[in-house]
């Protein structure tokens, strides 16, 4: 009997042990460390802490303005053709959407629009790469989905049809 005990005890215990083996593997690989939760482990963000902590007399920590960190979006571009200068160039001096990296796509008050203008950018790179000039891309796009359509309901409707047409690699018939 005591056996049979110690060798479920056992079992127990490793299970436990993978358990929390896993746990703590989820942990690292959100982003955190295991003794400090969830804490943001940005190599940037941490350097420029570490820089801050080391100035005797800091008056304002650097990494707490979060303006001069991140590359922003327009706020509001209303033509399919501002939307792709923005992607291949930039406007007003920003940095070329193209040209972001992961980071920077993740940053919280950018995310969602990048995404949508993304869903965009998507099929207007699909039709260049077919062999249409920017201005056929944008005019196929707008006779797809309506000549006085906002952006962001094109963007809804290119989301909406990834999963209509799933057979065709979420791509609209007129795209294809």
């Amino acid at each position: 009997m005591e056996n049979r005990i110690e060798l479920r005890d056992q079992g127990n215990r490793s299970w436990l042990e993978e358990k929390l083996r896993r746990m703590n593997d989820n942990i690292r690989r959100f982003g955190g460390t295991v003794r400090g939760g969830f804490a943001r482990q940005d190599p940037n963000r941490q350097a420029a802490i570490r820089r801050y902590q080391n100035e005797p007399r800091a008056t304002a920590a650097p990494f707490r303005d979060r303006r001069t960190q991140w590359p922003s979006l327009c706020p509001n571009v209303n033509c399919l053709m501002s939307l792709w200068t923005e992607y291949e160039f930039g406007i007003g001096g920003r940095k070329a959407a193209k040209n972001w990296n992961a980071a920077e796509r993740g940053n919280p008050k950018q995310k969602q629009t990048y995404y949508r203008r993304n869903c965009i950018w998507k099929i207007q790179l699909h039709l260049i790469n077919k062999g249409h000039r920017i201005e056929a891309a944008n005019a196929l796009v707008r006779q797809t989905y309506g000549q006085n359509t906002s952006m962001t309901n094109i963007a809804k409707c290119i989301v909406r049809d990834r999963s209509r047409h799933k057979a065709q690699m979420g791509l609209h018939p007129n795209f294809r």
